[in-house]
Parts: structure tokens; sequence; C-alpha cells
């Protein structure tokens, strides 16, 4: 974890040091895939956030994600659906 695959400029492969504020990553250093334990990740925009405060989007505990509510909800308080 901390580490991606990718690519120099003759195609060679390197590894390099994902973001700070992701756990794992790929494609890019800030593409996170997870976040640090006290994190969520933001599934939409593959960031990590403290907590999930938009509108409409919900801290899913079981995976450490923000998910977006069904679209008819303008927030919502379980599981999405």
């Amino acid at each position: 974890p901390g580490w991606f695959r990718t690519t120099d400029a003759n195609n060679n492969p390197l590894c390099q040091r994902c973001h700070s504020t992701c756990l794992t990553c790929s494609l890019t250093a800030a593409n996170c895939t997870s976040c640090q334990a006290s994190q969520f990740l933001n599934v939409s925009s593959s960031s990590c956030v403290d907590a999930c405060q938009l509108p409409g989007w919900l801290a899913y505990t079981s995976n450490s994600t923000c998910v977006a509510c069904d679209p008819a909800c303008r927030t919502c308080t379980n599981q999405p659906q």
C-alpha cells in the first residue's frame, strides 16, 4: 500500500508513492482507491475526506466510503439503495 505502478518516458516500469491522504491509489498519486483509517473515500472524486458532508452523500462506514444517496433524495441516513 502507498505505491502505484507507472512507467517513465521510455516505458520503463516505475513505482511512485501515493498522495499522503491515500492509503492505496491507482493510475496517479491522487487517484485514491482507499484512505487512511480516519478518512472516507469520496467515490466520485477518488479523494479522501475527513467526513461526507455534501448534501446527498452518506458516510458508508462498513467500507469507509462516501456514497451518493438516491437522486430523488436531498439527504439520506441509511445505506443507499
